[in-house]
């Protein structure tokens, strides 16, 4: 599987070269090699906002898991302080 990089170079390569002058079945070709180019881009653009919401709802279970370790040391630091509190004074 080609990288996304690698796939935008190739695009940008084609975009490069098209020709614009008209001549004997250039139209055609020209016709051909933008609907090629914009099967590609279409496609392209799915797989990034595939990937995005990929990232997303990964970025959403860690916010959740993040939530969950904040309430797990609020509950340590109240433990904490009680046991602190419980302690005898330290001698001078």
């Amino acid at each position: 599987m080609t990288t996304t990089d690698e796939r935008v170079k190739d695009l940008e390569m084609r975009v490069t070269r098209l020709e614009t002058w008209a001549g004997p079945g250039q139209a055609d070709a020209l016709s051909k090699s933008l609907g090629a180019l914009r099967n590609e881009t279409a496609t392209f653009r799915h797989e990034v906002n595939r990937a995005l919401r990929d990232i997303r709802a990964e970025i959403s279970g860690m916010q959740g898991q993040l939530a969950g370790v904040q309430e797990q040391m609020g509950s340590l630091h109240e433990q904490m302080a009680e046991v602190l509190r419980r302690l005898p004074p330290a001698a001078a």
